[in-house]
């Protein structure tokens, strides 16, 4: 029998029996491919995302983020629902709508952390030498307990300590949100490896 439960489990990367790290891990090796060059800029896939603004659950707009998202991820992946978190999903498809796999191909804000950490691409916010960059995926643990809750995109490049950052399921709609840097809601950045970035 499938319950809410197995339901919520494969979305937020664990088992019912309460075993975190293992659905984590497995479901994280199967998004996106390991980390390879990009063939597309982060402009392009910010482009796309903001092309999405203003989408609010349950219009057209965010129906097709869905479908974009279940047409293009892994066949073992949960398959989304127009009533489930939409966050991770439209970070995902923003990528797979310009034909590109850089970003997470998942629908759990936990599989996405593992896939960046598992490929190298991950940044703790007081990390050393680190700057949030355009195309930064940027979680989110609102508890404050080292689990995310919720994913963004960098949109624009800090400055005077305040960054622009757009957002799917953001009150209900993809929304950009300015904010500072050193929000301590900020668990850490995956950086996809974008044409042209170093």
């Amino acid at each position: 029998v499938y319950t809410i439960f197995d339901k919520l489990a494969a979305l937020y990367g664990f088992s019912s029996s309460g075993d975190s790290s293992s659905t984590s891990t497995s479901s994280s090796s199967a998004t996106s491919s390991s980390a390879t060059s990009s063939n597309a800029t982060a402009q392009q896939y910010l482009a796309k995302f903001k092309s999405w603004e203003g989408a609010t659950k349950g219009d057209d707009t965010h129906k097709s983020i869905i479908d974009t998202y279940n047409q293009n991820k892994p066949s073992d992946q949960y398959t989304m629902t127009y009533n489930d978190p939409w966050c991770q999903a439209t970070a995902s498809a923003a990528d797979s709508a310009i034909g590109d796999n850089s970003v997470a191909n998942t629908a759990s804000t936990a599989s996405g952390v593992n896939f960046y950490k598992t490929n190298n691409e991950w940044h703790e916010p007081n990390e050393s030498g680190f700057t949030p960059q355009p195309g930064d995926q940027i979680y989110y643990s609102w508890d404050k307990n080292g689990q995310p809750q919720h994913v963004a995109a960098v949109y624009s490049a800090p400055s005077d300590g305040t960054m622009e950052t757009i957002h799917g399921n953001w009150s209900d709609k993809v929304q950009m949100v300015s904010q500072k840097v050193d929000d301590d809601n900020i668990l850490g950045y995956g950086r996809p490896a974008w044409s042209g970035q170093g």
